[in-house]
């Protein structure tokens, strides 16, 4: 077979793999509907959850009985228990808001590396402008002496 060929056999299967993936992204995202945190306390008070799952950021709920179009999940982002108290006195809708640090993560990674980077760089200059001219790492023993007759 031609490289040309394989090489856009090649795209056409990543192509389809990629579609299937975003496919499967899509269905999930239909199941789930984002809510605020009161409205996820009513579900549980009322009992229409079948399966609770914490984690730290969130709390997700599996809707007893929904087919169709409707959601099947729901998923709230958690809020402190002392303070979900206070405000359900008030009987007022209220959510948390997650935080992103994806960025401040990936931030605190890449800029003490950079940073060592470049005083290394910095530093190799400097001794290597200190060899003399043109002198680098292997050059060292070398003579540049001259005879002339």
């Amino acid at each position: 077979m031609d490289r040309r060929r394989a090489i856009n056999i090649w795209y056409v299967i990543l192509a389809v793999f990629g579609i299937i993936l975003l496919q499967n992204f899509w269905s999930q995202a239909e199941h789930v509907k984002t809510i605020p945190y009161s409205e996820f306390e009513e579900h549980l008070k009322e009992g229409r959850l079948s399966e609770v799952t914490i984690t730290p950021q969130y709390i997700q709920g599996t809707l007893k009985g929904k087919e169709g179009t409707q959601p099947q999940h729901v998923v709230a982002n958690r809020v402190d228990p002392a303070l979900a108290e206070r405000l359900d006195q008030y009987n007022v809708p209220f959510s948390a808001v997650a935080e992103n640090t994806f960025l401040i993560n990936l931030m605190s990674w890449l800029v003490p590396m950079v940073l060592f980077f470049a005083l290394w760089m910095f530093l190799v200059r400097r001794i290597v402008e200190k060899q003399g001219l043109g002198g680098g790492f292997m050059s060292i023993g070398k003579s540049k002496a001259k005879v002339y007759v």
